[in-house]
């Protein structure tokens, strides 16, 4: 039987990490029911004799301690980066909270590393020996992988009973909760967004005498500013990959998504698509507002390091920013992390955009269960998954890490600033994860995403239209998610 919860509240304060946050109305402590716990003291049984080290001695034990506790359930918590990587910082706040705070949280933390397909090769590799981790902390593309195989427990149906996620689901950022779902399951708990928005070089817009983008601004505003501080083959407005990671963002910014709402149609061929990809192509070949793939790796450099496109150096107005931009600093040499340099929104808003939803792209990263024999322990790490997004619970995830809260209830608790360090960064990047709508989680959106790459390519190249590369890359694309969906 699935052990259950039940909470009993305590008065005193509360043990957290760091001593951030004291809870006023006391402090919950986790017991799970069904499970041995001490009984009274029995008779004594007969002593061991000395030197004794046989059965009457373990005998006269027992019988002293009546029945024995049995050891608390192990669970093993696995980071998804290096030790010291923001991430696993967050990772571990929660569980050094949840061990200080609960009884019977036995808790083994064990680091991986490698990069994002070593450590998913990993974590597959002991699948195959039967011998996962408890709870791992991947992406929600990584998560639904994982679901498909059988490999982790459907949240919800996990938590059914747990008062924790009862309380803090209605204020879960409603795209995080949509975008880990794989098939109707819930695959990830959202420990947090990685939020992208656009950021500004200050230090050009000063230059040029032009003020900062104000929240609304448009496709039309933004070129308006490109044409401003645009010297060719010097300075340019951004830049665009002729990808799909671009295709995502920019679609978003125009009301639309790669996927239907059903999640069982790519929507590369839609109207919206093909509105954002001529935009692009328009102000990337004719223009050349935009910085194109092409000019990217024409000397097989680097992206970031190409002399005439280096947002570092000032080589372009405006950059994707995510909380990664922060520490250490990304673009010291404008911004040393502290928002001095580098001024964040939302991406400016397309024709088609009619709600004028700020729709920001972005993954999220949180906690997976997986299916285990000890059901007690299964139960544990699903009931930790929980805990790691109560509202308090959440702003040790954003001191540990620098990331926005996915409890819209930490978002607005009056502690959030000072938890994201007063950065003017940060602090717009907690607004913007509201509307922060995850990547596509499909398990071959990596694989979608190679073809996707392929056929836009070729716009860039002058090789197809971008109406006959869209219409292309759906007709290639939506046989892997229909397989995906078989599954």
């Amino acid at each position: 039987m699935v052990a259950m919860i039940r909470r009993k509240y305590l008065g005193g304060a509360a043990a957290t990490l760091g001593g951030l946050l004291a809870a006023a109305c006391g402090e919950p402590t986790v017991r799970y029911v069904g499970q041995p716990q001490a009984g009274p003291a029995g008779p004594a049984g007969p002593a061991g004799a000395k030197g004794e080290t046989g059965a009457q001695g373990a005998q006269g034990a027992q019988g002293a301690q009546g029945i024995a506790a049995t050891k608390p359930p192990e669970v093993q918590v696995w980071h998804w980066a290096g030790p010291q990587h923001r991430f696993s910082l967050a990772n571990t706040a929660v569980v050094e909270d949840f061990k200080a705070r609960n009884e019977r949280a036995a808790l083994v933390e064990i680091q991986t590393a490698g990069d994002g397909r070593a450590r998913m090769s990993k974590i597959k590799s002991f699948l195959a020996a039967d011998t996962p981790p408890n709870v791992w902390t991947p992406w929600q593309v990584e998560a639904a992988d994982l679901f498909s195989l059988g490999a982790i427990i459907d949240l919800e149906q996990a938590l059914r009973t747990n008062e924790d996620w009862a309380t803090v689901k209605p204020n879960m950022i409603p795209f995080l909760l949509n975008g880990v779902l794989w098939k109707g399951q819930h695959t990830l708990m959202p420990m947090f967004p990685d939020p992208h928005g656009l950021g500004y070089n200050t230090h050009i817009l000063k230059e040029a005498g032009l003020e900062f983008p104000e929240d609304g601004y448009t496709w039309a505003d933004f070129i308006e500013l490109g044409q401003k501080v645009y010297i060719p083959e010097k300075r340019r407005l951004v830049d665009f990959y002729y990808d799909g990671h671009r295709m995502l963002w920019w679609m978003g910014s125009n009301g639309g998504f790669p996927i239907d709402d059903t999640r069982t149609k790519l929507q590369w061929d839609s109207a919206i698509a093909r509105e954002t990809l001529e935009f692009a192509h328009e102000h990337a070949k004719r223009t050349r507002l935009f910085i194109a793939g092409s000019e990217f790796h024409a000397d097989n450099s680097e992206p970031y390091n190409h002399p005439n496109v280096n947002f570092n150096k000032g080589g372009r107005l405006s950059n994707i920013i995510n909380p990664g931009t922060v520490t250490p600093p990304r673009y010291p040499d404008i911004d040393p992390g502290d928002g001095s340099g580098i001024r964040v929104t939302h991406y400016p808003l397309g024709p088609s955009n009619t709600s004028k939803t700020p729709l920001t792209p972005g993954n999220v990263f949180g906690m997976v269960v997986f299916k285990v024999q000890d059901e007690a322990a299964q139960q544990l790490s699903a009931d930790l998954a929980a805990w790691s997004v109560r509202e308090d619970v959440q702003l040790l995830v954003t001191k540990a890490s620098g990331h926005p809260p996915s409890n819209l209830a930490a978002a607005r608790n009056p502690g959030i600033s000072a938890a994201l360090k007063n950065n003017p960064i940060l602090n717009k990047l907690n607004e913007l994860a509201a509307y922060d709508q995850p990547t596509p989680n499909p398990p071959s959106y990596l694989k979608i995403l190679g073809i996707v790459k392929e056929q836009l390519t070729k716009v860039d190249m002058g090789e197809a239209t971008p109406g006959d590369a869209l219409q292309e890359a759906q007709r290639l694309t939506q046989p892997l998610l229909d397989a995906d969906l078989s599954k």
